[in-house]
């Protein structure tokens, strides 16, 4: 009966979604946290323009950041520090859309149970007839410009869905700067 060798450098690396839902998780923790610290911030009063430019900003390098992490653990721990431009975009985009699925998740609960969703609507509303009446619209031009809204964009269930699906398109160009950044080809003897 023969032996056989094992060879330990050989073993097969772990499931990508192991690493992307480890790191999309962290990344939705800390959006949520960073959601309710502006909340309380502002009397627990939810606003969805609260932090303009700058908040979007950091909402926009919290995901690339997540994506970042989850790629670079991804490539030290289990290829040896070499990874290929596609592998790292299937890492940061996998890790991209569990972001998205979590977050469209948390602001359909957070919509239905943890706001007035009809109140903040009608805030919101009231926002955009302010900022077009400032641009010099007439009373017709802008209920001609809210009328064009479709009713089931209010609802909870829009927000979340539009949330997700905006988050897989959005999140594939951001893979793609992580993946340009984070490739490192085996050098060559």
């Amino acid at each position: 009966m023969s032996e056989t060798t094992f060879n330990s450098d050989l073993r097969k690396p772990a499931s990508i979604f192991n690493y992307a839902y480890k790191w999309a998780l962290i990344g939705s923790v800390i959006y949520i946290l960073k959601l309710y610290g502006m909340m309380l911030y502002d009397d627990n009063h939810y606003n969805p323009q609260a932090g303009g430019f700058i908040g979007g900003l950091i909402d926009i390098l919290l995901v690339i950041a997540t994506m970042y992490m989850c790629t670079a653990e991804y490539r030290k721990k289990e290829l040896e520090d070499y990874m290929t431009f596609g592998k790292a975009f299937k890492v940061s985009y996998i890790t991209g859309i569990l972001f998205a699925l979590f977050l469209a998740a948390f602001m359909y609960y957070f919509n239905v149970y943890q706001v007035d969703y009809d109140l903040v609507m009608s805030e919101q509303t009231d926002l955009a007839i302010k900022l077009l009446k400032e641009k010099g619209l007439t009373q017709e031009q802008i209920n001609k410009q809210l009328s064009m809204r479709p009713e089931m964009s209010k609802t909870p269930e829009f927000a979340s869905a539009a949330l997700a699906i905006s988050g897989f398109t959005l999140y594939a160009l951001f893979a793609l700067i992580v993946a340009a950044i984070l490739k490192r080809n085996p050098p060559t003897h």
